[in-house]
């Protein structure tokens, strides 16, 4: 299961996606990465949580200050604005 995990994280085109907001998302939701030379590294164990950030399932929100919610969804569908 982790190396399909892996696989799949490797083959993601993440053209455009800002590093720090990335690393800062997978700290806020408690997925382990490091920084390597120009790359982010998932540590062993966190790859499916990685995932699940790429894929926007994990992810905090804070509508009431001081109260932080992080959350996992199954799914995902897209609002479009307007």
């Amino acid at each position: 299961r982790t190396a399909r995990y892996r696989g799949s994280i490797r083959s993601q085109r993440l053209t455009g996606t800002d590093q720090q907001a990335l690393k800062n998302l997978c700290d806020h939701t408690g997925v382990d990465t490091q920084a390597a030379i120009a790359k982010l590294a998932v540590s062993p164990g966190h790859e499916m949580g990685f995932q699940k950030v790429l894929d926007r399932r994990r992810f905090q929100l804070e509508l009431v200050p001081g109260q932080t919610e992080r959350f996992r969804t199954p799914s995902r569908i897209r609002i479009n604005s307007g």
